[in-house]
């Protein structure tokens, strides 16, 4: 099994003396970069740099979003590449000196949103961007007021700095709903990229590419294409032996992230708990992609080891997630999301937090 390299990754070998971190954003890494070499924000040597490392990234990214950016506006050299589009279109607009409702505004906001939601589409952004106000998303002033969603973030990250905007404690009604909802768009979002059921073989072999899995050959001894639940089988051979976290995974296709391979279940535990990168497993409802990927990682947490004693009913026990355990049974999910639906409701009528 041959882990396809980081994003960029040529491009910071460039640069012997630099260790590159790819657990980090590239944007991220590119800061740490200059910083090692010494080239002031703004000057020469960090705008010749940083113009080869936005081309590359456009290069290697095929995000609509950054092409936007990247090749529509060259002059745009400080376009902070997981900044969200839209604050980032703010401040665009800012540099050109484009009034907000004027037609060259107009035209290029509208483009703008075309690659957005090339690059974004799914559960999950329906999900987060559900709670931006009518103010943001007719660009008032994104920076300033209230929350806006940023689809470059780890959807987990994102989920803490919607819940923390909106000032949900744990454990509350609406962090409880909020998280089972997010949790769902997750999978099916998961499912819609990698295959919904046991034998979408194109998802599985899809999934097996991105991850850099050996593929099985279709072809069967006879020289006839092997059908899709034979195929499918195989793929879950090779698949089963990876240890990765699924939102990795998902950011790989979707943000140009980095997944990271692990040696053994407890490897994967300790990173998942450590970068709050958890998916409750009793959660999952298909039999998709996102279910078979996922592991039994809360056995390990704490360095505990399993113990082997029989588990009480899922049904009737408290869920445990990262960030601590809530009394919601699998039964009340769908009450829930109505929870869900009617508090978002409340939220834009009221204007509360």
């Amino acid at each position: 099994m041959a882990p396809p390299p980081a994003p960029l990754s040529e491009f910071f070998a460039r640069y012997p003396s630099f260790k590159h971190d790819p657990r980090f954003s590239v944007t991220q890494e590119f800061t740490r970069l200059a910083y090692e070499k010494g080239w002031a924000e703004d000057g020469d040597d960090w705008n010749k740099h940083y113009r080869k490392f936005l081309d590359e990234l456009e290069n290697i990214a095929a995000s609509s979003v950054h092409t936007f950016f990247i090749r529509g506006f060259p002059e745009f050299i400080k376009y902070n590449a997981t900044g969200a589009p839209k604050e980032e279109f703010s401040r665009l607009a800012t540099q050109m000196g484009w009034k907000k409702g004027s037609p060259q505004w107009s035209t290029q906001y509208n483009e703008l949103m075309e690659a957005y939601f090339t690059d974004f589409r799914g559960a999950m952004n329906d999900f987060f961007m559900s709670y931006e106000d009518e103010e943001q998303q007719e660009l008032e002033n994104p920076v300033c007021i209230g929350w806006v969603h940023n689809p470059w973030n780890s959807p987990p990250a994102e989920w803490r700095r919607l819940a923390d905007a909106r000032g949900w404690g744990k454990n509350s009604t609406e962090w409880r709903v909020g998280r089972i909802a997010f949790h769902t768009a997750v999978e099916e979002d998961f499912d819609d990229t990698f295959g919904k059921s046991e034998h979408d073989s194109e998802g599985w072999e899809f999934l097996c590419g991105v991850l850099g899995v050996k593929i099985p050959d279709r072809l069967n001894m006879d020289g006839k294409r092997a059908a899709a639940e034979v195929f499918s089988t195989e793929c879950k051979k090779e698949l089963a032996k990876a240890y990765v976290n699924i939102y990795d995974v998902l950011d790989s296709v979707r943000a140009c992230g980095h997944v990271q391979f692990f040696k053994t279940e407890k490897d994967l535990s300790d990173y998942s708990y450590e970068y709050g990168k958890v998916f409750p497993l009793h959660i999952a409802q298909s039999n998709g992609a996102l279910m078979f990927m996922l592991r039994s990682i809360a056995k390990w947490r704490d360095g505990k080891k399993p113990t082997g004693r029989k588990k009480k009913n899922k049904a009737d026990a408290p869920v445990q997630t990262a960030e601590g355990t809530i009394g919601l049974e699998l039964a009340d999910r769908e009450g829930a999301m109505d929870t869900l639906a009617e508090h978002v409701q409340s939220l834009k009528v009221s204007g509360g937090d």
